[in-house]
């Protein structure tokens, strides 16, 4: 039987890093050297200056305090997670082997364990010369796009919001161009905690966002929620879904926005605006941004507006407010089409008439301390239709500024009243995703940019990697870029003699074909001159010369 013992087998586990190299052996990446000069440690890749390594923010940062052979250990500084990563320092036909590996933390002074990183796993056979890659290591060669190449888009590049108001924002990424469906229109809808309130009584405190739903709705028939009821909504990372990633920015509740509110004049009393709320009587908070716009004529006439109800719903005997003209009206914006007309709304409204104290004046108006009329929007109805209240507008905040003189509003003042919305039940976004194409005009002109690298050919390139044999020079490769994805390539002697056809097809994101220099009978090409042809139907040719100089 084996022995047990008392020891705990800690998860340390620390960060990321990133390795990048030309060779699949990583040599460009060995260069972190122990006191004796001695390759030790890989590098991270940098790009810009800045290191690709990412680490948990725990507190544990910077060098390891143990060190191996006069070197540290880089821990990282605190940078937090991510998981995805663009490298856009390369070079087109250049073969780059990128490797993702874990490290942990290690020990201490007390055990003189260093970190260390997960294994990076590659083979070469040497028979053919074929590397096999390990699970986090991966082979890439950049590559200009097919001739006529068209990205992979969303209509309008934006996500539209089709119905509701949220002062939210979501955001659509293409990550993997490949895997993006053609002409899919996909809905994102939402749930809430949000209860309109049609009894004059508290719904819930707060109007949140509880979950989101993705569908694919191409056929309306036969929809596909690809997320259902998910809790969790991504600010950064998260799952890509047929080749795209949604993030949201979210706001934390429904309530009034004072940092954005503003009147068209700076001379008045700031003002507050909260959920109406009295006695018994508590309004429901609606997601709509407002104006309130103040006349030197009537402008509208207030609704009866009871402060406080008895149990049979009847008004409490002294708290009616009698509806009456009034100097101001309420509008809530409804769209955004530009067009004042159709934007803005007018709303009911009640008025409940303060100051001057004992003599109301039907005048919005405060008397400089802490008491103000108020204003009540009036803006959603019960099931009788009748109209119930939602926020209500004051004059309480005082400015602290003694140097200036702020007064009561006046005719042509207008206040603009702005509300944090959250993704809320009635808000609908949609968006329609291209999958990559060919544009075929486009595919003709870009016929012209066909050439041949490098040309001339001396004796060697810089694209033709590390040698994966035992003996001789490996491979030979000359590239033809801005290819259409197929194509026919000949290449003809000086006196018209066929060296070699290729048959090009590729994905639609590489235009790149590749010439091994070996002919029709699988000997080496001579020195000399070559002339090329470029055959794609419907599409064009293309006719051309290299060199291969030995």
């Amino acid at each position: 039987m084996g022995n047990i013992t008392n020891d705990v087998d800690l998860y340390d586990f620390e960060g990321y890093k990133i390795y990048r190299a030309t060779d699949f052996e990583f040599n460009d990446a060995y260069n972190i050297t122990d006191g004796d000069g001695n390759p030790t440690f890989l590098e991270p890749y940098v790009q810009d200056g800045v290191r690709a390594q990412w680490d948990l923010v725990n507190g544990k940062s910077g060098w390891h305090p143990v060190d191996l052979n006069g070197i540290k250990y880089y821990l990282g500084n605190e940078t937090g997670l991510v998981h995805s990563y663009v490298d856009n320092d390369v070079v087109n036909g250049q073969r780059y082997y990128y490797a993702v590996v874990s490290y942990d933390y290690g020990g201490d002074l007390t055990n003189n364990i260093i970190p260390s990183d997960s294994p990076m796993k590659l083979r070469v056979n040497p028979l053919t010369g074929a590397v096999s890659l390990g699970p986090n290591v991966v082979e890439v060669v950049p590559s200009p796009p097919s001739a006529g190449f068209v990205d992979a888009s969303f209509a309008g590049d934006q996500v539209d919001h089709v119905d509701g108001s949220s002062s939210a924002e979501v955001f659509l990424e293409i990550v993997d161009p490949q895997s993006i469906k053609d002409a899919h229109t996909y809905q994102i809808t939402f749930d809430d905690t949000l209860f309109l309130n049609q009894q004059g009584l508290a719904g819930y405190d707060t109007a949140t966002t509880k979950s989101y739903y993705l569908v694919d709705v191409t056929n309306p028939n036969d929809p596909d929620t690809l997320v259902n009821n998910s809790e969790y909504l991504p600010e950064t990372d998260a799952d890509v879904i047929d080749g795209f990633r949604l993030t949201f920015k979210n706001v934390e509740s429904l309530g009034f926005n004072r940092d954005l509110s503003s009147w068209n004049s700076d001379s008045v009393w700031t003002f507050d605006v909260a959920r109406y709320y009295t006695f018994n009587v508590v309004g429901s908070m609606l997601p709509f941004d407002y104006r309130v716009i103040f006349t030197e004529e009537v402008a509208d006439t207030s609704l009866d507006l009871c402060m406080r109800t008895l149990s049979n719903g009847n008004c409490f005997p002294g708290f009616l407010q009698e509806g009456r003209p009034v100097n101001f009206k309420v509008q809530r914006q409804v769209s955004l089409t530009g067009d004042e007309a159709i934007d803005w709304q007018q709303i009911p409204i009640g008025f409940i008439d303060v100051i001057p104290y004992g003599y109301p004046d039907s005048i919005f108006n405060a008397d400089g301390s802490r008491e103000s009329d108020w204003i009540v929007f009036m803006d959603h109805e019960d099931d009788l239709g009748n109209p119930l209240p939602s926020w209500r507008f004051l004059l309480n905040l005082m400015p602290n500024d003694e140097t200036r003189i702020y007064d009561q509003p006046r005719p042509g003042d207008t206040a603009y009243v702005i509300v944090d919305k959250p993704f809320l039940e009635e808000d609908v976004y949609e968006f329609t995703t291209h999958a990559p194409a060919i544009d075929v005009a486009k595919a003709s002109s870009d016929m012209d940019r066909i050439k041949v690298v490098p040309n001339p050919y001396f004796a060697a390139s810089a694209f033709e990697g590390q040698n994966t044999f035992n003996s001789g020079r490996g491979p030979r490769e000359i590239q033809f870029r801005y290819l259409p994805s197929e194509c026919t390539i000949r290449i003809y002697s000086i006196s018209g003699e066929l060296v070699k056809t290729i048959h090009h097809s590729s994905p639609l994101e590489s235009g790149t074909g590749r010439w091994d220099l070996l002919t029709e009978d699988n000997l080496s090409a001579a020195f000399g001159m070559y002339v090329y042809h470029v055959d794609a139907p419907n599409i064009g040719e293309k006719i051309g010369k290299l060199a291969i100089v030995k």
